[in-house]
C-alpha cells in the first residue's frame, strides 16, 4: 500500500473486513503491509464515498483523518488503531539490513522495494514467522496493486507494487492448516478479469479460494480458506450480503 491513498474507501473496506473476520473466526491478524515509499496525497472522487464498512464509525473517522492533505498518520498508527480495537496483531517490519543479508526488527517506517534481494528476505521473514507461530491466524497481504498475474504493463515497471505467485506459494506452504489468507487486489485496467486471475492461481495452489468484489471502486479481497471451515465461509457470505458485494467461490 502507499501513503498517497491511505484513508480512502478501499482502506475502509479492507480494514473493516479483516477486523470483522478476525473477530468472527477468533483468529490473530498477521499483517504483511508491503508499505511503499510515500507519495503526495492523491484523491479520486470515487474513492471518497465510504460505503463498505460504513457501520464501523470509529474506523471510518480514523481513516478520514488519514486521508487529509496534512495527515501525519503512518503505518504504525494504523497498527496501533487496530490493536486498540482489540485485534491481536503481528506484522512484518520493513527495515531490512542488506549489508550482510541479515534481518533485524527496527523501524516500521522503512519501505518495501521491488529489489529481489529485499523481497526475498522480506517474504522469508514472513514464512519464518508462520513456521514458528501456530496460533490460528488471518494472514493479510496488502500490496499496492495485487498479485502479478495479469498485471498491466505500467505496473510491471513497478515491481514494488505487487507480489508474485511464488511469494504467495511460500506463504501458503508455511501457514498453519487452520490459517486463513487474504490479499488486496486492484482491478483497474487489468489484462485479466478477477475470475481469470483466480483460475490461474488455482492452477498453482490447492486451496479453497473465495473473493469479495467491490465493483464500484474496482477492487477485491481474495481469501484462501480451509475447505472444512464452513462456519467462517458463512460469515464471509454474511459480510458480502450486508454490503451487496460480489461473492465468488
Amino acid at each position: 500500500m502507499n501513503y498517497k491513498y491511505l484513508g480512502n474507501a478501499l482502506d475502509l473496506f479492507k480494514y473493516d473486513f479483516i477486523t470483522y473476520l478476525t473477530r468472527k473466526s477468533n483468529a490473530e491478524l498477521f499483517y504483511i503491509p508491503m508499505w511503499t515509499t510515500p507519495e503526495k496525497k492523491q484523491r479520486d472522487p470515487k474513492y471518497a464515498l465510504y460505503e463498505v464498512g460504513r457501520y464501523n464509525t470509529l474506523l471510518m473517522d480514523f481513516l478520514k483523518k488519514a486521508n487529509e492533505d496534512n495527515s501525519i498518520i503512518q503505518l504504525s498508527d494504523v497498527i496501533t488503531f487496530l490493536k486498540q480495537e482489540g485485534v491481536i496483531l503481528n506484522y512484518i517490519t520493513q527495515d531490512i539490513n542488506l549489508s550482510n543479508s541479515g534481518l533485524y526488527i527496527a523501524d516500521s517506517h522503512a519501505f518495501f522495494t521491488g529489489e529481489k534481494v529485499f523481497r526475498d528476505l522480506y517474504f522469508n521473514q514472513a514464512c519464518q514467522y508462520l513456521l514458528k507461530n501456530k496460533n490460528k491466524k488471518l494472514i493479510f497481504i496488502d500490496p499496492d496493486v495485487g498479485i502479478d498475474n495479469g498485471t498491466s504493463q505500467r505496473f510491471r515497471k513497478c515491481p514494488q507494487m505487487y507480489f508474485t505467485i511464488s511469494e504467495l506459494k511460500c506463504v501458503l506452504k508455511n501457514k498453519g492448516v487452520n490459517d486463513m489468507l487474504c490479499f488486496f487486489q486492484h482491478l483497474g485496467n487489468p489484462k485479466k478479469t478477477l475470475e481469470q486471475k483466480i483460475e490461474e492461481v488455482k492452477g498453482h495452489i490447492d486451496e479453497n479460494i473465495i473473493a469479495l468484489r467491490y465493483r464500484r471502486i474496482s477492487m477485491a479481497l481474495v481469501i484462501f480458506l480451509n475447505k472444512n471451515d464452513l462456519y467462517t465461509l458463512s460469515k464471509i457470505q454474511d459480510y458480502a450480503s450486508k454490503y451487496s458485494l460480489d461473492f465468488l467461490i
